[in-house]
């Protein structure tokens, strides 16, 4: 991370424009970060865009988006902070993660950082809060809109995890059907037979009895060989290709979550736009 100055651009360009929105424009007096006013402000060196009111915000907000639209971080620190040691980033999401309970306790408006009886919440994340519209809207403009997802909790959570009946462990994993050995990649169904074995989507459900027990409650005829092959479609395992947990393209070239390593990302900014969801999951 480049040492943060005081010092202007005095009308020189940068070689790189920031595709980040710059806050510094729209909002001189506030924070990059954590949007606060302040008459001493300090401009990130690397892009001369976007200023913070101390290293600490300067810090958190580099690790989270501002590594991947600063010019700086196309060389040098982008290295830097890929080889960030693991410690350190473990305190950083520590550390965000102490701040999210706070404003859930004690929730002000996310743009105007005032409390108020009357604030509401973001429908899309369910994290921020505001005092009104306006107010929602040059949030969303300052950077909101890139972490902002109303599917991403709901896509992430349903593709890794599963309810399971009582005689299973509800924080159990379920790596792939039990019939056709699918890999997980989706929501498996539940047998409304016997409740206990898990299909992946209809394809793996056929006419046959896929259990002891059919639809209805009654005791099924007993397996023979001749219709064992009738059960699944997909008997053998096949070859699939994963798809990327937040635009859920497929890729052969997924990059795995360095903590979580169940998610797959095909982009560093399919990674970053779902950080502030997946982290509840992660680590």
């Amino acid at each position: 991370i480049g040492e943060s100055s005081t010092h202007d651009n005095d009308g020189q360009d940068d070689d790189t424009e920031s595709s980040e929105t710059d806050s510094s424009d729209q909002f001189p007096d506030r924070c990059g970060f954590c949007q606060r006013p302040s008459e001493a402000l300090k401009k990130c060196t690397g892009c001369k865009n976007i200023s913070y009111c101390d290293e600490d915000c300067q810090t958190k907000h580099f690790f989270l988006e501002h590594k991947y639209a600063c010019s700086r971080s196309q060389d040098s620190s982008a290295q830097r902070a890929d080889s960030i040691d693991e410690d350190l980033y473990r305190q950083i999401l520590e550390e965000i993660d102490g701040e999210f309970l706070s404003s859930q306790a004690h929730p002000s408006c996310a743009f105007f950082l005032k409390p108020s009886k009357s604030l509401k919440k973001c429908t899309g994340c369910e994290i921020f809060f505001y005092c009104d519209s306006k107010c929602q809207a040059q949030h969303w403009k300052t950077g909101h809109k890139d972490v902002c997802s109303a599917k991403i909790i709901e896509d992430s959570s349903q593709a890794f995890f599963l309810k399971e009946d009582d005689e299973h462990d509800q924080n159990e994993q379920r790596d792939c059907c039990d019939v056709c050995e699918h890999p997980l990649q989706v929501v498996l169904k539940k047998c409304t037979g016997c409740h206990k074995t898990f299909y992946y989507g209809d394809d793996s459900q056929s006419t046959t009895k896929n259990c002891d027990i059919d639809r209805k409650g009654t005791v099924s005829p007993e397996r023979t060989s001749s219709n064992e092959d009738d059960i699944c479609r997909n008997n053998k395992p096949q070859e699939t290709v994963q798809p990327c947990a937040f635009c859920k393209k497929p890729s052969t070239d997924l990059k795995k979550c360095f903590f979580f390593k169940q998610v797959s990302y095909c982009t560093k900014e399919c990674q970053r736009k779902l950080f502030f969801k997946h982290k509840i999951v992660c680590h």
